[in-house]
């Protein structure tokens, strides 16, 4: 009993460092963002690596990946999709791409269809793909980021298929790395 309540401590320690870490990472993007208002303008893709950095800091301590990721997560959907992109994922969801199937249901029923927005390569590929960038810069964040971020709108059946072949969160095993739609011709989802 003594043990699960010292890995209970333990656990509920790591949680309130995340959280410490977090609320760093916050402070760090709001005086960034004073500091860009005020007379340093800091670039969408300065802001993505400063995150990027960060991770891999939080990782290094000995934080799990999908849980440190959070910022991360949030600085791309915020400096890439919505202002680098332009298309911010919750607004004007009709001018993605969409498949086949998801234009029909789309053009059949409009803002009540009930398409599902994912990622073309998943979330945490990218992530990936930019932990193990070297160097780590702008200019190859950019590259990774201009090739792979992009946003689909699919069905719920072809979102099933995806789940069946394993491939909502992960690429095909013999993806070359550098088909983005590699997932898509695997399940026959037709764009």
């Amino acid at each position: 009993m003594k043990k699960i309540s010292n890995e209970i401590k333990a656990l509920q320690d790591d949680i309130k460092s995340l959280k410490k870490s977090f609320d760093n990472y916050d402070n760090e993007v709001n005086k960034l963002q004073k500091i860009s208002s005020n007379s340093i303008k800091r670039s969408n893709l300065e802001l993505i690596v400063f995150a990027v950095r960060q991770l891999k800091d939080a990782i290094e301590f000995g934080f799990q990946k999908n849980v440190a990721s959070r910022s991360l997560n949030i600085t791309l959907n915020h400096h890439w999709q919505a202002k680098e992109v332009g298309s911010h994922i919750g607004w004007h969801k009709e001018r993605f791409t969409h498949s086949l199937l998801a234009k029909k249901e789309f053009k059949k029923l409009g803002k009540k269809s009930k398409l599902i927005m994912e990622h073309v390569v998943p979330m945490n590929v990218i992530i990936d793909m930019l932990l193990n960038l070297e160097p780590l810069n702008e200019t190859n964040v950019k590259k990774i980021l201009s090739k792979f971020w992009k946003v689909i709108r699919i069905t719920k059946s072809e979102d099933l298929k995806l789940n069946k072949l394993g491939l909502n969160r992960k690429m095909p095993k013999d993806w070359d790395g550098k088909d983005p739609l590699a997932r898509y011709k695997k399940a026959k989802i037709e764009l």
